[in-house]
């Protein structure tokens, strides 16, 4: 949850959505599971808009 907030607040920079909009910027997040080994990665279509 807090990696879809932090890429959630990105966007709340108006130079960050900008690019986001016009697709010359990619925000990822990232999310590592120290119990089961396993690592995921959240692009802003995927999980927050």
């Amino acid at each position: 949850e807090a990696v879809n907030v932090s890429l959630g607040n990105l966007l709340t920079y108006p130079f960050v959505k900008e690019r986001v909009d016009n697709k010359s910027l990619a925000i990822y997040g990232g999310y590592y599971d120290f119990l089961e080994g396993s690592l995921e990665f959240w692009g802003t279509p995927a999980k927050i808009i």
